[in-house]
């Protein structure tokens, strides 16, 4: 995988994340979850554990922080 498609990806998850975090309700809040663990398997499925993995731990990053 290329370093530009790896940003492209990772940009997707941070996007995510910042929505979970700054959902108003618990409903957007769990919707946005959904997407990122859908979009995270999308990976899995395509370019394998490893990505999908290094996805999941930024996800949890930022919705943490």
């Amino acid at each position: 995988m290329t370093t530009e498609m790896m940003d492209k990806l990772m940009w997707h998850i941070e996007l995510y994340a910042r929505h979970y975090v700054n959902a108003k309700t618990e409903h957007v809040m769990e919707l946005n979850h959904n997407t990122a663990m859908g979009y995270i398997d999308a990976v899995r499925d395509i370019y394998g554990k490893e990505t999908a993995k290094i996805l999941e731990k930024r996800f949890w990053e930022i919705s943490l922080n």
